[in-house]
């Protein structure tokens, strides 16, 4: 109980004054909490018995950190739980507010941190890098383990490729023709020819051979045909061999090569250079060209009801016979104009072209 003195000299009893604490600047709960209480984290039992803290616009987060805007010149209350005394003062030390030279400055906001919050900040921040280096090291690690991987099938696949085709062309496979053909076997050499240009034509009508038989040498690298199947191969050096040219039915033409001693065709290899062949004699000669016959044919004229009406012209097909070539009969046509019948790959071409 405090005991002050009236005017007229009567003592006035009243009652104890609430224990305070005026917040000067730098406070905050976190640092009163540990230096008064011994336990920072108790700073929250402050702004339950100082009702005025937890208005709103009071406390707030910032990131993981709780902050407690205070003020100085605020009154804390719970003084007596942080080990502080109230202070009696006279009525005479008192100052009367209209004795109060200049206005009070306006505090300035004082903020309690969160240091734990701050620590489980840091902790998640490493735990954040912690996993995701690892994670990068062992997804660069799988990439560069891939590649590894990848660079040893290519080298084995060359190394592979490299040895199929250093193989002997002639013996590392079973032969066509056991032995081969030598050069002065000239019906051999054509029939052999003969039945691996047929062997390549899906017509009834046979290649047909347009060149001589050459015997010379082969090098290079492609497609080696063996009795059972094809096989990449390099032939270095050259080996001995023979060249032939064939038309098909179709028009077309294609060059057959083998080699001498096992008889085994070779043709071009996808991603290979291909073969050369360097001539050196003629083993079989071309073949001669057939005589063509020319059998007069007699052309029945044709009676006035042949020709069609004006503007139309007429193709008349007849095919071969025993005695007559094949004939194209044209009506319809002014004789005076220029005409030409041009039989090509099977197709007929007319040109007509009128004379002014």
């Amino acid at each position: 109980m405090f005991v002050a003195t009236s005017a007229i000299g009567q003592p006035v009893t009243t009652s104890a004054p609430v224990p305070t604490y005026t917040i000067q600047p730098g406070d905050n709960l976190w640092v009163l909490s540990a230096e008064k209480l011994g336990n920072p984290r108790v700073w929250t039992s402050l702004v339950h018995k100082n009702p005025y803290l937890q208005e709103k616009g009071r406390i707030f987060s910032r990131g993981d950190k709780t902050v407690v805007l205070l003020k100085p010149g605020e009154k804390l209350v719970g003084l007596e739980e942080l080990g502080l005394l109230p202070e009696s003062l006279p009525i005479s030390a008192l100052q009367s507010p209209t004795t109060v030279s200049k206005p009070w400055p306006t505090p300035a906001p004082v903020v309690v941190e969160d240091t734990m919050g701050s620590k489980l900040h840091w902790l998640s921040e490493w735990l954040f890098w912690w996993i995701l280096i690892p994670a990068i090291v062992a997804v660069l690690a799988f990439y560069l383990f891939g590649l590894f991987l990848s660079a040893r099938d290519k080298r084995r696949e060359r190394r592979e490729e490299e040895q199929e085709l250093s193989q002997d062309p002639v013996s590392s496979g079973p032969a066509v023709v056991p032995g081969g053909i030598e050069y002065t076997e000239t019906a051999r050499l054509e029939s052999y020819f003969q039945d691996q240009a047929s062997s390549q034509s899906h017509s009834i009508n046979p290649p047909v051979r347009i060149s001589p038989i050459e015997e010379g040498v082969i090098s290079g690298s492609g497609m080696v045909g063996y009795a059972d199947r094809a096989r990449r191969r390099r032939i270095n050096p050259a080996q001995p061999g023979y060249r032939a040219r064939f038309r098909f039915s179709d028009g077309s033409e294609r060059v057959l090569m083998s080699l001498q001693a096992c008889m085994n065709p070779c043709t071009y290899g996808e991603g290979l250079s291909g073969f050369t062949f360097v001539p050196g004699r003629i083993a079989v000669p071309a073949p001669e060209p057939a005589p063509v016959s020319v059998t007069p044919t007699r052309v029945t004229p044709s009676s006035p009801t042949d020709h069609p009406e004006e503007g139309v012209v007429r193709f008349e097909l007849r095919k071969a016979t025993a005695g007559q070539p094949a004939m194209v009969r044209i009506t319809g046509v002014d004789e005076t104009g220029d005409n030409t019948v041009e039989l090509r790959s099977n197709v007929l071409i007319f040109r007509y072209t009128p004379r002014s």
